[in-house]
């Protein structure tokens, strides 16, 4: 089956549903990508990489509860004007759940306490050498 879309660009697919047009399976292939795309930003955004039950109403039921918290964390994050993500503040709502909204504001908006310098070296342990270290004579071989 060959589909030409509104660029311009032909597409062949191989199928063996004979009962529909290469249109439809066009559209069936393109709306399975967006919900391939959907996944991938619910695993990036929301953290949901495992599905705790596969039966449907389980999965519904976990996706709901994600976009319901990522929903309020997103509105948290508006109506704070805090620079800090989404996971921050759900991490934050997860240790201050139990504490008044003043001291999880207070936390919200805490200055961090260092700044990060990268990865620091540590310094070796043991005692200093005596002598320097011998560097092995390398030969070179030209052709």
């Amino acid at each position: 089956m060959e589909y030409k879309d509104d660029e311009g660009k032909v597409y062949r697919v191989v199928t063996n549903r004979w009962d529909i047009s290469a249109f439809e399976v066009s559209e069936i292939y393109r709306y399975r990508w967006k919900i391939e795309l959907f996944f991938k930003w619910m695993k990036q955004h929301l953290k949901v990489v495992n599905l705790h039950n596969h039966k449907p109403e389980a999965v519904w039921n976990q996706i709901y509860l994600a976009m319901i918290a990522y929903g309020l964390s997103e509105l948290i994050r508006i109506e704070t004007q805090t620079g800090k993500s989404n996971w921050d503040i759900v991490k934050l709502l997860r240790i201050y759940w139990h504490d008044t909204w003043e001291r999880f504001l207070s936390a919200l908006h805490r200055k961090p306490s260092r700044t990060s310098k990268g990865r620091q070296k540590k310094a070796k342990r043991g005692r200093p050498r005596k002598h320097p270290k011998k560097l092995k004579a390398v030969q070179f071989i030209l052709k």
